[in-house]
């Protein structure tokens, strides 16, 4: 069983892109969520938590999430990690934070979180 990567990150795309399936997408932090749980809704399971790493929402915009590459039936715990991570998401009011200069430091903390799943999910 293989993975794919969903990701709003730059960094990670650039780095990890033709070494695996990268599947990058310019979007919000909620929107890459949804894209994930149209993924799960096709049949593939979560494998790397949304909520990873105790960042809430409003405080970074950028997520990567590992699922599975082929599809399945149904996952309902993909589906309830994935469908809780969009209403954490939506709890959060002020979606137009402006993250300035520090742009780059959240997509290090993204790629680190990443990273540290990558070296188990290899595996697959």
């Amino acid at each position: 069983m293989g993975f794919v990567v969903i990701t709003n990150n730059t960094m990670l795309k650039d780095k990890y892109d033709g070494e695996f399936d990268v599947l990058y997408h310019n979007v919000s932090l909620r929107e890459i969520f949804v894209i994930v749980r149209d993924k799960v809704h096709a049949g593939h399971e979560i494998l790397t938590h949304p909520m990873s790493g105790s960042v809430k929402p409003n405080e970074t915009p950028f997520k990567t999430v590992f699922i599975t590459k082929e599809k399945g039936k149904l996952n309902m715990d993909s589906v309830s990690l994935i469908e809780g991570a969009i209403a954490t998401c939506d709890k959060f009011v002020n979606r137009d934070i402006d993250y300035g200069s520090k742009t780059e430091d959240f997509q290090l903390i993204d790629l680190s979180l990443a990273e540290s799943a990558l070296a188990s999910l290899r595996a697959f």
